[in-house]
């Protein structure tokens, strides 16, 4: 068997959590892929590896394919990794089907994640997130086939490469565009598969419940010429200095931590 592999792969990308306040993301990723069994694949697969029923789709029969006794696939499989990794990541699916002498797969993979992110314009930024998927075993070939292929692994159009969903963050984020780009090292069989993320925060949170509320309390200071010079003036003045550090502990969990001036920041000095 040659050692030269090649796979085909399109990925659908969604995101449970993005913590930007410690820079972080856990990214909901569904690896499709399938690749040309040699002759020693074929072989491993014995009858008892296959269900005993294949199911009709669209025309096109494919048998599903399990783990034998020993718990392991009986063919050669792909690896994959992510860069950046902070903590080992959680597999939900691994699944594998046969038509003739093609295996397809689909692995989902929750990895954690951790990037570097720009928060300069907080909280009207824009944000490119990257996943880097990768493998160290195979060379990276764009999908080239249509939908003709189990219903698990289909994406909304035969052209797609990548599809991209928010999830949970919908309320937070608003996903722009998504795209990947494949590099493939054959003389050290190395591939790397980067999907782009464009994503723009949602700020009317920020603005309506730090930005706004933080202003009208800074509004309240224009009541301190209607007191009297007494102790009432000076425990207002107190009472609204109070109020202000007070609300700024409150939020700070909702703040990311920078070394730098942020817009919120700059906005929450005048």
């Amino acid at each position: 068997m040659s050692s030269r592999r090649e796979i085909h792969v399109r990925v659908k990308m969604g995101m449970v959590e993005m913590n930007d306040v410690h820079q972080h993301f856990r990214p909901d990723v569904d690896i499709f892929f399938y690749f040309k069994a040699t002759k020693r694949d074929l072989q491993g697969i014995k009858e008892n590896d296959i269900e005993g029923e294949s199911y009709e789709d669209d025309g096109c029969d494919f048998h599903g394919l399990h783990r034998t006794d020993a718990g392991i696939w009986p063919f050669w499989e792909p690896h994959f990794d992510f860069q950046s990794e902070t903590e080992m990541a959680f597999i939900t699916d691994y699944s594998y089907w046969i038509k003739g002498d093609i295996i397809y797969g689909r692995k989902n993979i929750l990895p954690k994640l951790q990037q570097r992110i720009n928060h300069t314009a907080f909280p009207y930024d824009r944000q490119i997130v990257d996943v880097v998927l990768l493998s160290n075993n195979c060379l990276f070939r764009r999908w080239d086939i249509a939908n003709n292929c189990p219903k698990e692994q289909r994406l909304s159009y035969d052209e797609w490469h990548v599809q991209g969903m928010l999830n949970a963050l919908a309320d937070l984020w608003d996903l722009e565009r998504i795209r990947m780009r494949i590099q493939a090292d054959e003389e050290n069989m190395n591939s790397k598969a980067t999907i782009f993320l464009y994503v723009q925060r949602e700020h009317e949170y920020y603005t309506f419940n730090i930005s706004l509320m933080l202003f009208m309390i800074v509004s309240l200071q224009t009541w301190i010429p209607n007191f009297p010079y007494n102790e009432s003036r000076y425990d207002f003045a107190l009472q609204l200095v109070l109020t202000q550090i007070a609300f700024r502990f409150v939020t700070q969990n909702l703040i990311p931590l920078t070394s730098y001036l942020m817009y919120l920041d700059k906005f929450m000095l005048l």
